[in-house]
């Protein structure tokens, strides 16, 4: 009988989704353990993440692959063909735990559910490659040669095709480049950088193929792998902000001395504090001036690129306080995918100089570990922050002084782990500081800011008991509450998507369900409730599960023996196991997507189940 009431149990919970065609693949959507790997072992030929599906050979007579794999490995020091599935960044992109990793073989291929126009992904090196062209192997050489002069490079071609298979356009990215007549400028990509793939509209599929100066007559010396996380297909109503339709003569700014509290571009809202007492201004303004050497506050409105992001004149300057904070407000809810981001040069000749207010970074020895940081904080509509991405605009906190940068180009910052915003605001802090705050100068450029407004929509809820519809069930949801006609279903229009949305499911007779949905991928929901008596814990053990809901950490007491936990997602499947052999535990379930679980606690006296949800 426990087992029947198990089975009811899980089919209660099972959630089936209908979604819309997700934006990013970020790989995080699939199921690994700690520093293992996908290789397509299984035979599958492929695998799904968000938008895309990525090919994979493998060969079960030799157990080798070629396509496309997905890792949780973390090595960036280990040589050789046997660390093939790791990232020379050490992680996935944000410090995320799962990225992909290439063998191309050929040319290896990504579809997409539908056809799209791209934005484009982060790329960087597999550890095998990385290695293999910094130190060389048995196999290929070490780029640069033994002098450092061999002009060598590795390049990664990303081409678009169409539904009737026509080539529609052709990216490329230097994984490694060694033929800068300045050798100091030579590099192996060994952070995760941005591809832009804007260009490429109305895509299929890409094919992605990789070349290297360094051959011979078997092909390719140089390890034919790199790693991919967060590729991205454009919104319905994706934009990207330059500042083209703004107007300034040579050489000149706006810097809010209108008073009009900030300026538009697009639906998008920048936020300006004009004290015409001082002549000062905080907030943003925009620039077209090009001075990239001159130091100090009068030179506050230039770029130490010396133009706009993308080959454009205009930009915006950013000087931010704890007083008074840029903010960037979009006319209505929306999804922010990244923006560029560069030094001013005010700030820039600050810290690598010094000044009469702020340290050269890095200090005399240059080994002080310095750093200047932007903070990008993200609101909804009800003002709650759901997300924060941090940037360095300047790091010396590098054994190898080699390392210490300051930003002086345009660097795209990726925002899409934020989600839906109304509101962005941009903080900055430093490691120089002084009596009255921070000494170095508080500004930064941006440009290319990209972010898609989000129509409301309808989503559908479809309420069963495991064989039949439901009629009756009262669904709070999106502030209201609607109950389900003879079809179990019912209809929510007018939604305001946001990634948690909670939705409660109550009707007598039935236990209650409640559960959270991302609105932006989800249009209907099909829900199975339990009648009562179904679920009740027959067990005679007194005990206690919270936080419920959870984020990161969840407590179990009971005043009975634990000897294990299970904890099973809404297919049934056991997706963590726990031995305790106390009376009390504490589990990490950060890594669990959001929505419903089964949590199972095997005590001394018997087993108790009970519903959890993760936010």
């Amino acid at each position: 009988m426990k087992n029947n009431y198990f089975y009811l149990l899980l089919i209660g919970l099972a959630i089936t989704f209908n979604v819309n065609a997700q934006l990013t693949a970020t790989f995080e959507d699939l199921t690994l353990e700690d520093t293992t790997f996908w290789n397509g072992s299984d035979g599958s030929g492929e695998f799904i993440s968000g938008p895309a599906t990525f090919k994979n050979h493998y060969n079960s007579t030799y157990n080798s692959w070629s396509g496309f794999a997905y890792s949780k490995v973390v090595n960036d020091t280990t040589a050789g063909w046997t660390n093939q599935y790791a990232s020379y960044a050490n992680s996935g992109v944000l410090n995320s735990e799962k990225y992909g990793v290439a063998y191309v073989f050929g040319k290896d291929t990504v579809i997409f559910a539908n056809t799209s126009d791209l934005s484009g992904f982060y790329v960087s090196n597999s550890t095998y490659a990385a290695l293999s062209m910094k130190n060389g192997d048995a196999y290929a050489k070490k780029f640069g040669g033994e002098s450092g002069d061999d002009p060598d490079w590795f390049k990664l071609t990303i081409e678009g095709w169409n539904a009737d298979n026509t080539n529609i356009g052709t990216v490329e990215f230097y994984l490694a480049d060694y033929r800068f007549d300045d050798n100091s400028k030579d590099y192996i990509l060994n952070t995760w950088d941005w591809v832009d793939l804007s260009s490429l509209k109305g895509v299929s599929y890409l094919t992605f193929s990789l070349s290297s100066t360094d051959n011979s007559s078997w092909g390719m010396n140089t390890p034919a792998y790199f790693c991919i996380d967060n590729l991205t297909v454009k919104g319905e109503s994706e934009e990207a902000v330059y500042f083209t339709e703004k107007t300034l003569d040579a050489d000149t700014c706006y810097n809010g001395v209108d008073g009009k509290g900030g300026f538009g571009s697009q639906n998008l809202f920048f936020n300006n504090s004009y004290n015409p007492t001082y002549s000062s201004w905080s907030g943003w303004s925009y620039s077209n001036k090009t001075d990239v050497t001159t130091s100090g506050y009068t030179n506050q409105y230039s770029a130490i690129t010396g133009g706009g992001a993308n080959g454009t004149d205009i930009y915006a300057v950013a000087f931010t306080s704890s007083y008074y904070a840029s903010t960037i407000t979009l006319s209505s809810e929306g999804v922010v995918y990244g923006t560029y981001i560069t030094n001013s040069t005010y700030a820039a000749l600050s810290m690598r100089d010094g000044d009469s207010y702020a340290k050269k970074f890095g200090g005399e020895s240059g080994d002080d570990p310095d750093w200047f940081k932007l903070t990008i904080t993200g609101y909804n509509n009800n003002n709650d922050s759901v997300g924060a991405v941090e940037f360095y605009l300047a790091d010396y906190r590098f054994t190898d002084n080699t390392k210490d940068y300051i930003v002086n180009s345009w660097e795209w910052v990726d925002l899409s782990s934020i989600g839906a915003v109304r509101t962005l605001k941009f903080t900055l802090s430093s490691t120089d500081n002084g009596q009255y705050g921070m000494n170095t100068p508080s500004y930064f450029c941006l440009d290319g800011f990209k972010y898609a407004t989000l129509p409301e929509k309808q989503i559908v809820f479809k309420v069963n008991d495991g064989t039949n519809a439901v009629e009756d069930v009262a669904i709070a949801f999106n502030g209201e509450t609607l109950n389900t006609d003879v079809n179990g279903d019912v209809v929510f229009s007018s939604v305001s998507p946001t990634v948690d949305m909670a939705a409660s499911l109550t009707k007598e007779g039935f236990i209650q369900l409640d559960t959270v949905i991302n609105g932006y991928t989800v249009d209907t929901i099909n829900l199975t409730i339990i009648p009562t008596g179904i679920a009740d814990n027959s067990v005679n053990v007194n005990f206690n599960v919270y936080p419920n809901p959870v984020v990161n950490m969840i407590n179990i007491d009971a005043d009975a023996e634990i000897i294990y936990v299970n904890i099973y997602n809404a297919s049934g499947q056991v997706i963590k196991h726990t031995f305790v052999n106390e009376l009390s535990t504490v589990l990490p379930v950060s890594e669990l997507k959001h929505g419903l679980y089964i949590i199972e606690i095997q005590t001394e006296k018997g087993i108790i189940r009970q519903q959890i949800i993760k936010r």
